[in-house]
């Protein structure tokens, strides 16, 4: 007999600080990211995504969104070891303000598009999808893993449930109104 899939639900809003960054969950009916970046880099500068986790959506809004890094700091990565698959073909590299890769962006959000792609692979930790907005301003690997951890930690802010009744059940319980007063208060 197979068993029903599980989902995590959110039942109550976790958040982490570190400085002007910030990641947390807030109930939500369904999966949904709300990432925000902000870079010095005019070519990135401030930009926001936000939407339901679909495969659908995924696939053909996310999926294609490249890593990316500064050409100041190339060689240093690779003194490292790092960046060494790298290529113009699989990353956007910047140079001040400038993209060096002859073709350009795929998408005019293309950084905020892979910094959510990011949240998506470091939350997928939890071992099953999370019904809840997760909210990501400038938050980067370390502060999506550490309010994932903080969500595990305590069983008050949130419910483990199948996949089937966290959609039929949860759905109806908030409203699109209570995401930005949610918002506001943090």
């Amino acid at each position: 007999q197979r068993q029903e899939r599980r989902a995590l639900v959110i039942t109550n809003p976790v958040w982490t600080h570190e400085r002007d960054k910030y990641a947390g969950f807030m109930p939500c009916p369904r999966p949904w990211f709300d990432v925000t970046i902000d870079f010095k880099s005019r070519i990135i500068g401030k930009q926001n995504y936000s939407m339901p986790l679909t495969e659908a959506l995924f696939s053909s809004q996310i999926a294609a969104a490249r890593t990316f890094g500064f050409e100041d700091q190339l060689a240093t990565l690779q003194s490292l070891g790092l960046a060494r698959g790298g290529s113009l073909r699989n990353a956007i590299l910047v140079a001040g303000d400038d993209v060096v890769n002859e073709d350009g962006l795929r998408y005019q959000d293309e950084f905020v598009r892979h910094k959510l792609l990011d949240a998506v692979g470091d939350l997928a930790l939890a071992g099953a999808p999370i019904f809840g907005r997760f909210v990501g301003h400038c938050s980067g690997h370390h502060l999506n893993n550490q309010v994932l951890r903080n969500l595990m930690r305590n069983s008050r802010f949130w419910t483990l449930t199948t996949v089937r009744e966290a959609t039929e059940q949860w759905g109806s319980m908030i409203d699109d109104s209570t995401y930005e007063e949610m918002l506001e208060s943090i």
